[in-house]
């Protein structure tokens, strides 16, 4: 067995595993978009642990060096987690643009309930800033231009 010449690589693999771990278990990034890169990390220690079978998996898919199998595995996996990112990058987009549509739809039927014209994008920054419609979304977002009375107290 030649562990002994792959130990670095398998600690780096080992660390970057239990790191991955640990923001999974704080929650920092989720289970679905970091399984494939755990899963890729956890079969490079297991290629530094064995490295027999690396050659041995490397010569019956006719690779004549072992580094080129590897090397051709890692350009396969790294497109796959591109791939990945790729689609929930679209997906995320996809959303963001419905629910840019579905606010615009809801702040044009607040704007007709409070009989006030709505919002156009057009519209120049002073007269927004101004308008009833403006003050209408501030207020419901919490934010007001407005002083405070003279009792209360401004937090």
């Amino acid at each position: 067995m030649q562990f002994e010449r792959y130990w670095i690589f398998a600690i780096c693999c080992a660390v970057v595993v239990a790191m991955l771990v640990r923001l999974l278990l704080r929650e920092r990034v989720s289970l679905q978009h970091s399984l494939a890169f755990l899963l890729f990390m956890l079969g490079a220690l297991v290629t530094a642990i064995f490295p027999s079978l690396t050659y041995r998996l490397g010569r019956l898919m006719g690779f004549a060096l072992p580094s080129n199998f590897f090397f051709a595995i890692l350009i396969g996996v790294l497109f796959m987690l591109h791939l990945g990112t790729v689609i929930a990058l679209s997906r995320l987009e996809s959303r963001t643009i419905a629910l840019t549509q579905e606010l615009g739809l809801v702040q044009e039927q607040m704007a007709r309930l409070s009989g006030v014209a709505p919002h156009r994008a057009g519209a120049s920054e002073s007269a927004a800033h101004g308008s009833p419609a403006s003050e209408t979304a501030r207020a419901v977002a919490g934010h007001t231009d407005k002083p405070a009375p003279s009792g209360a107290s401004s937090t």
